[in-house]
């Protein structure tokens, strides 16, 4: 399956991060945009990322996506050559062998934080990777950290 997240503006990102504790109200999140699968959808998930580079091209911003692979797919020539086959686009790989905490998602936004802003992220993979790729799109559209967005059932 493949998720595409499109990130805000690197100013609206920054904002959260100056917010006090208090202020969090996560009664409202904005989301994953896009999520493709099923036959053609590296196809389609290409002209969506190269849609909104050009997007983001125009408006001054990043055209940089992340994208986030399950680490099974290290060794697979086909789909890393795809992935590098789309211009501004850096690949990262996810340990699907555990579930992510809450302190690997917020170092996970950190690391985005502190480099060039992307325009968005991509998760290729399984349950773990999309997850993790959810998360770190939901911290960096809204405020706080992930232990905020944690349920009590966990």
């Amino acid at each position: 399956m493949l998720e595409m997240s499109v990130l805000p503006e690197a100013s609206i990102i920054e904002k959260h991060f100056l917010m006090k504790e208090h202020e969090l109200d996560i009664s409202r999140m904005k989301f994953i945009n896009d999520i493709v699968f099923g036959e053609g959808a590296f196809h389609e998930i290409k002209v969506k990322v190269e849609e909104r580079q050009k997007l983001h091209v125009k408006n001054n911003l990043s055209p940089l996506f992340i994208f986030y692979l399950d680490s099974f797919f290290k060794d697979k020539a086909d789909l890393i050559n795809f992935c590098k086959s789309i211009d501004n686009v850096d690949l990262k790989f996810i340990d699907s062998s555990k579930e992510p905490t809450t302190d690997f998602i917020d170092s996970l936004r950190d690391e985005l934080m502190d480099a060039i802003k992307p325009s968005g992220l991509v998760a290729i993979g399984g349950g773990v990777t999309l997850d993790t790729v959810k998360a770190v799109s939901n911290l960096l559209n809204n405020r706080g950290n992930a232990e905020d967005y944690q349920g009590w059932d966990l």
